[in-house]
């Protein structure tokens, strides 16, 4: 009886559990510098489980994107990478909730936090 309790349980429950994200793709990110001024970020994810990789740079830089590492656990994700800025090395972090096309955060950088949004191109 206990057993057939906890099935019927779990039954319930199985339909309330979010997927994972599938955050394979091109994704635009959208934030703001300390000054106010608009940052785009474009990063392109690949992900394999929970594992993150990929890429990401500044909209418009010359510079090569830089190779990113992070992880997914359901609809967390984490992802960083190190970059160059007028000679300054910078370590940058995200942090957000997804779904399989849009994510809203915090990204980090140099001690400072600020809030984005992202889509799925």
């Amino acid at each position: 009886m206990k057993t057939l309790l906890a099935v019927a349980v779990i039954a319930m429950l199985a339909p309330s559990v979010a997927a994972a994200a599938d955050l394979t793709g091109t994704w635009k990110i959208k934030t703001k510098g300390g000054d106010g001024a608009d940052i785009v970020v474009n990063c392109k994810l690949a992900q394999a489980g929970t594992a993150l990789t990929g890429a990401c740079g500044l909209d418009g830089a010359p510079d090569a994107p830089a190779p990113l590492t992070g992880s997914v656990n359901g609809a967390a994700v984490k992802w960083a990478y190190d970059a160059s800025f007028q000679d300054m090395k910078l370590h940058i972090a995200f942090a957000a909730n997804a779904t399989d096309s849009a994510m809203t955060g915090t990204m980090d950088l140099a001690g400072m936090s600020s809030p984005f949004t992202a889509a799925k191109q």
